[in-house]
């Protein structure tokens, strides 16, 4: 199972209510598995995980909720904060969350390019790319985004996932393992991709490309935030935002949305406790 250690530290609202009784460090929201809290010599800040994300209070840090034990704790955000994305990539070995066939008719993604497949209406599940094997469409309720498949890795039609290129049979679909790695030389975690604009993203673990994701609608990928939003709130060269400037200032001391994108190994959480 790949994980990645994911800490977004924001002054916000208070989610809940919960008392510190055990001690300082990091604890995991009683009631919804999306939030967790901090508490530090009696007093307790609340936090939420990414959307597409979920706390995992073993690793004490936030992960995509297909590595999540959720049990009966609720997955909701708060509509105060931007989203991260509205699609995700599965993992490797994750199972189709739907049974649903794709139609043959005509349809758009969410790029505008034509495509001889249509998402249906109901169920979130992967189709194969007619053209590439390393590429695949997400359909999520009616919406599809093209993803690729990780560094090495091709999209296999029958466990509907990206799979290791020697167990998979492309037929006339192209082959193409020659892919630049862009985690070369990058730390793990979050980047954004400016080759694509900014509107997708992707994670690194170990200077190797993990899975990647597109932001909802026209909104870029901020480095800065660690989230999807508008354009004036990326840095250079995905947006307008100078990091350190007064209007960067003046953000922060607003109160109502600070974050800091924090990716970190998980040792690294100790110097908060």
């Amino acid at each position: 199972m790949n994980a990645f250690f994911l800490l977004i530290i924001s002054q916000t609202n208070s989610y809940s209510s919960v008392p510190c009784t055990g001690g300082d460090g990091f604890f995991a929201d009683p009631e919804y598995c999306t939030r967790y809290y901090r508490c530090s010599h009696g007093t307790d800040e609340t936090f939420e995980c990414p959307r597409g994300t979920a706390w995992n209070d073993e690793s004490k840090s936030c992960a995509w909720v297909d590595q999540v034990n959720c049990d009966q704790k609720k997955l909701g955000y708060s509509t105060s904060t931007p989203n991260t994305t509205t699609t995700r990539k599965k993992s490797d070995t994750e199972s189709v969350l739907s049974d649903t066939n794709a139609g043959s008719t005509n349809g758009k993604d969410n790029s505008g390019n034509s495509l001889a497949i249509e998402c249906q209406p109901t169920g979130i599940y992967s189709i194969s790319d007619p053209t590439e094997c390393n590429s695949y469409y997400q359909c999520d309720k009616g919406t599809r985004t093209k993803l690729s498949c990780p560094e090495r890795k091709l999209f296999d039609t029958e466990k509907r996932e990206c799979n290791d290129h020697e167990r998979v049979t492309c037929g006339a679909r192209a082959i193409n393992l020659s892919d630049k790695n862009q985690c070369v030389n990058k730390r793990d975690g979050i980047h954004p991709d400016p080759e694509r604009d900014c509107h997708f993203y992707y994670q690194c673990l170990a200077q190797n490309k993990m899975r990647e994701a597109r932001c909802p609608g026209d909104q870029k990928f901020s480095s800065y935030t660690g989230r999807c939003g508008p354009a004036s709130a990326a840095p250079i060269p995905c947006g307008s935002f100078i990091p350190g400037s007064a209007a960067a200032k003046n953000h922060w001391n607003s109160g109502t949305f600070i974050p800091i994108f924090l990716t970190m190994v998980l040792a690294v959480k100790l110097n908060f406790q």
